[in-house]
């Protein structure tokens, strides 16, 4: 596709779709920014709403001059310091985020593939991996894996165990798990639909089940830091 190709193509977008996914992708960073506040609740570590919304808008922009979300995620562990002094508990509330979205993403899009990309027969290989993936996240934090960790003498290992209990105390409080699940799957769910939506604002045809398939997929590949915010990716 040529530049002025391009540039027509675009002059014949749809501003009213173009609203609503702006409107969507505002209403996410509310999402996130409640899933972090009760993640944070649930470690007894109390921030006003406003404040984290404001420092996910901050770690959104910071995102898109460095590599996958790290440097946002960063950037967010840090402000939290004026409500916690503990960094290990801060750093695991945002693993913790990230590891939800991630479970939601890759749910979706084990699920997308296994219903919507069966004419070439079914691949195993990443429902496998996913499988064991999660199995592997819970004996990590379960008790007697804590238990076991505790025994070994080691500063590194120490710091460690910070995290995983309080991954341990988030997964064991059902409600609240339940909670921050919901609003992971709504989350990535609705990213599936924004990129829907500009397809319909650019007059592209194409099924939301290949979206489905599709879009997941890549999005887990741009978590991995191999590119300034997906560029090149995408």
């Amino acid at each position: 596709m040529t530049l002025s190709t391009l540039l027509e193509q675009l002059k014949q977008i749809k501003p009213l779709f173009l609203v609503i996914a702006f409107a969507i992708l505002l209403a996410q960073i509310g999402l996130s920014s409640l899933k972090w506040k009760i993640i944070l609740a649930s470690d007894a570590i109390l921030v006003p709403f406003r404040y984290l919304l404001k420092n996910y808008f901050i770690c959104n922009f910071t995102s898109l001059f460095l590599p996958s979300t790290i440097g946002g995620d960063i950037y967010r562990i840090y402000s939290l310091k004026k409500y916690s002094p503990d960094v290990y508990q801060n750093t695991s509330s945002v693993l913790f985020d990230r590891i939800s979205g991630l479970v939601a993403l890759s749910s979706i899009a084990v699920i997308s593939y296994s219903l919507f990309y069966q004419d070439s027969g079914i691949n195993y290989g990443f429902p496998i991996i996913y499988g064991l993936s999660v199995i592997l996240f819970f004996m990590l934090t379960s008790d007697r894996a804590i238990t076991c960790l505790a025994n070994i003498r080691l500063k590194f290992i120490a710091n460690v165990l910070k995290i995983l209990r309080s991954f341990n105390k988030y997964k064991k409080n059902r409600y609240i798990f339940a909670k921050i699940l919901i609003i992971s799957f709504l989350f990535q769910n609705n990213i599936v639909w924004v990129v829907k939506i500009y397809c319909i604002a650019l007059s592209i045809s194409i099924d939301v089940r290949t979206l489905y398939v599709i879009v997941p997929l890549i999005y887990m590949i741009e978590a991995l830091p191999i590119s300034i915010n997906g560029f090149g990716i995408r």
